[in-house]
């Protein structure tokens, strides 16, 4: 995201707050829970290609009638259903 995505930020007034999505919750537990994988399997974070990660992550989200599905859980429904 670009560094003015969001306009101009008093950094004073800025705010974390927990979302009242729990899809964006399940997302982004799921998200942090690669990288760290990722970054173990690395060595440490110095050693990840940061640009090669974020392709990875993007392309690991899956939804299934709006809901986050783990892209496993979405292999293991289709090859349920083609028995």
């Amino acid at each position: 995201m670009p560094i003015d995505a969001l306009g101009r930020l008093d950094p004073s007034d800025v705010r974390v707050a927990k979302t009242a999505s729990r899809h964006v919750l399940g997302v982004m537990n799921q998200m942090a829970s690669e990288i760290g994988w990722h970054v173990d399997q690395a060595g440490g974070l110095g050693n990840i290609e940061t640009d090669e990660l974020n392709s990875h992550l993007r392309r690991g989200l899956h939804t299934k009638d709006g809901d986050y599905q783990v892209p496993l859980d979405l292999v293991h429904d289709r090859l349920e259903a083609s028995q």
